[in-house]
């Protein structure tokens, strides 16, 4: 019959169906989450075009670079991480630096 050979296959690939949904309602954050991600990516195409029709090289770098330094500033105190550097790192960090300037 048709639908043994389908559930032999299923059998054989481990596939089980699953008798329930385990499908939950998102959660406010996650809602807020998903919504900000699509701004993000939506913005992204306009700020291409902005970039590409009037703005410097070197000034759309100057831009990316302050709002991610914004962000990371944000998340430490949201998070309440440190940045600063322990003993030992200069020479880690020395080597970072190099490589970040070298692709640009």
């Amino acid at each position: 019959m048709p639908g043994d050979e389908k559930d032999s296959m299923f059998q054989r690939y481990g596939i089980v169906a699953q008798e329930e949904s385990t499908h939950r309602p998102l959660s406010l954050m996650a809602s807020v989450l998903a919504i900000f991600l699509c701004i993000l990516f939506g913005a992204n195409a306009v700020a291409i075009k902005f970039t590409l029709t009037g703005l410097g090289t070197f000034t759309a770098a100057a831009v990316r670079f302050s709002i991610a330094v914004m962000a990371i500033f944000l998340w430490t105190r949201f998070t309440g991480q440190s940045i600063r550097f322990r003993k030992g790192q200069a020479h880690q960090l020395l080597i970072i630096s190099v490589l970040f300037v070298a692709q640009i």
